[in-house]
Order: C-alpha cells, then sequence, then structure tokens
C-alpha cells in the first residue's frame, strides 16, 4: 500500500514537532471542512490538528500543514490540555457546521473541541457532577459506548 502524505522524527508541521517515539497517531476526521480526513498527533507535549495537502506535482507525496495544536497546561476555550490524564474519545460533528470535532475526558469533565477562528476552542464542558438530562457526568465511572447519530443524541454513555 502506497502512503498518500509522510513525515518522519523531527519533521516539522506549522510549530509542531513530530516525535513519533513518543506521539500517537490517532482519530481521523475531517476538521476543515476539504473532504479529506485529517489527523489528531496526541502526545506528552500536547495535541495537534493536521491535515494533508494535495501534492505538488504528480507523483510526489503530500504534505501537511498544522491546523490547530494546543500544548498541555494551556488553554482551548475553557478546556486545560493535560494529555497525561485525558482521552480522545473520537470526533462527531457535535454542532452541524459539517467539520468533525473533539470529544475529550479528563479526571473532572468531559468536553467538545472543536476548530475556531483562533485555533481549536471548547464547544462545550461540563465538570463532574453537572446533570445533563436524567445524566449526572461522572468521568471516573461513565464509560462512552459510541459516539454516532443515535436517533438526534450523538453520544451514548454506559452510566455505571
Amino acid at each position: 500500500m502506497k502512503s498518500q502524505a509522510t513525515f518522519g522524527a523531527g519533521s516539522r508541521i506549522g510549530g509542531w514537532t513530530f516525535a513519533p517515539d513518543s506521539e500517537v497517531l490517532d482519530y481521523a476526521g475531517g476538521f476543515d471542512g476539504d473532504g479529506r480526513e485529517d489527523l489528531i498527533v496526541w502526545g506528552p507535549d500536547g495535541i495537534a490538528l493536521v491535515s494533508s495537502l494535495p501534492p505538488i506535482r504528480a507523483g510526489q507525496p503530500r504534505s501537511w500543514k498544522l491546523l490547530a495544536a494546543v500544548a498541555n497546561g494551556t488553554r482551548a476555550g475553557k478546556w486545560m490540555m493535560g494529555t497525561e490524564k485525558q482521552t480522545v474519545h473520537g470526533t462527531g460533528d457535535f454542532n452541524g457546521d459539517g467539520r468533525a470535532d473533539l470529544l475529550m475526558t479528563g479526571p473532572n469533565a468531559i468536553g467538545v473541541l472543536t476548530i475556531g477562528n483562533d485555533g481549536l476552542t471548547t464547544l462545550a464542558m461540563h465538570t463532574n457532577g453537572t446533570r445533563l438530562g436524567g445524566w449526572i457526568i461522572d468521568t471516573r465511572s461513565n464509560r462512552i459506548e459510541g459516539i454516532g447519530d443515535f436517533d438526534g443524541c450523538i453520544l451514548r454513555v454506559n452510566q455505571a
């Protein structure tokens, strides 16, 4: 299988330096609305969303562009990034704009992050103990079972 886009250790994508020994490429989603799948680069320094660009000339590999990045210890809107204690559960179009958003949990909250005008920002965030309809959020005991359109509900949670 031929790779459509490649980058190696030390490659710079915007302001992000890729370190494959410590970072995970995960969860493709269409974050920028260009119709191509994008990637989440997740590691001990934070999180980045990257998109592949079409090749400049036929037969050449694609290059990459940085869509958004958030370093650990900094905020994406209300969400304080800390990848060592947080989990990306997947992507879905939570706000109906036709682009993927990120569903994340941490020890004290659940959040949905989206790309805004100033990079990655918080679309929604709720702390443990918050009541959403009949669900009381508790990220320590709740288990995300799926993301998708379940009769108008985009998230399915098993509450322990």
